[in-house]
């Protein structure tokens, strides 16, 4: 009597099965859809989508410019319990945005990442404060609100070394993103993003002054920078090239229609997020995206910031040795705008 099943043969083929699957790589990214026949991109943001984070991506869904690319894409959420970094890095997401900063101190750390375009030209980190602040210095003897653990944090670290600021004359409250400590007085001086905790206060009917980053002469890239797992990239450079081209697209249509962009981002949202603040949002993160005027393609990129960003973190002992070819790509860049120029 003949037996069957061959039990090790169920074994043996489950086994050749499963290792065809993990060696496909970033598969689970790349599954054609049942109906759409549409190569799904999972994205992990820099932080929730608001409309400096990722109106462009957004505009990019909405408008169809993903899917006339073949591409469906989904946009996660980031932020402290979702670093895009680490996403990218461990191939949880093929792509990703993050600042500036993290992409250098992950080249140097050996990580498979790489920028490979900057949306946010300017620095957008700034202080606020009810009362004059003109230089660091103005931060002795006041409450300072601080945020250890991000690029905010970071940078003004190296402002107060830079500015020999004595810290011990500082009282510094760590705080998160209840703007409560300064509107109720307890904190003097706030941090955070031109394009986000002012307009907030603002529009809460507070004056308030800025001393921003870039003003003090550190203009380079901290904030919004779209980075690529470098072995999804090179297997996939294609796929990587038509989620770009998509997305600066709908970067280029939120730029020149704030008001209509800020609405998708609410709706997004299901109205977590005011239109006031969104369209606030759009407006003054326009500037950042050209660089008040002087970067006017999206996303290019230039390799004298990239070395100012270097030169800060490398003079502030928080990286060692790293190339500007481990950090970012002008390849895929290039390559949507049909333009050298674009990346240098």
């Amino acid at each position: 009597m003949k037996v069957k099943g061959n039990k090790k043969g169920v074994i043996l083929i489950a086994v050749i099965a499963l290792a065809v699957l993990i060696s496909a790589s970033f598969a689970f990214f790349l599954n054609q859809g049942q109906t759409d026949n549409l190569k799904k991109v999972e994205v992990r943001l820099k932080w929730q989508p608001l409309w400096h984070v990722a109106a462009g991506e957004i505009a990019a869904q909405k408008l169809g410019y993903y899917e006339e690319e073949g591409l469906g894409v989904k946009l996660l959420p980031g932020g402290p319990d979702f670093p895009s970094i680490k996403s990218v890095a461990s191939g949880e997401t093929p792509l990703g945005v993050a600042g500036g900063d993290e992409v250098v101190l992950a080249a140097s750390e050996g990580l498979p990442v790489k920028a490979i375009a900057v949306i946010m030209k300017a620095n957008p980190i700034t202080w606020f404060s009810r009362e004059p602040i003109n230089t660091p210095k103005d931060f002795e003897g006041k409450t300072v609100g601080i945020k250890p653990g991000n690029n905010v944090y970071d940078m003004y670290e190296i402002i107060l070394k830079d500015y020999n600021v004595d810290r011990t004359k500082i009282k510094e409250v760590p705080v998160k993103f209840d703007l409560s400590p300064f509107l109720d007085g307890r904190v003097d001086i706030w941090p955070g993003y031109l394009v986000n905790e002012p307009l907030v206060v603002k529009s809460k009917g507070v004056d308030v002054v800025e001393m921003r980053a870039k003003d003090l002469g550190y203009n380079t890239y901290f904030g919004n920078v779209i980075i690529v797992n470098t072995k999804f990239l090179k297997e996939h450079p294609d796929i990587v090239k038509k989620y770009l081209r998509a997305t600066i697209k709908g970067w280029e249509y939120a730029l020149n229609h704030n008001e209509e962009t800020a609405r998708w981002v609410v709706n997004r949202s299901r109205n977590a997020f005011s239109l006031k603040s969104q369209i606030a949002d759009a407006k003054a993160d326009s500037e950042l995206l050209t660089d008040f005027g002087k970067s006017p393609n999206i996303g290019a990129m230039n390799k004298g910031k990239w070395n100012m960003l270097l030169k800060i973190l490398k003079r502030e002992g928080k990286v060692q040795t790293v190339k500007l070819s481990q950090i970012y790509t002008c390849d895929i860049l290039r390559e949507v705008y049909k333009n050298a120029s674009v990346c240098d």
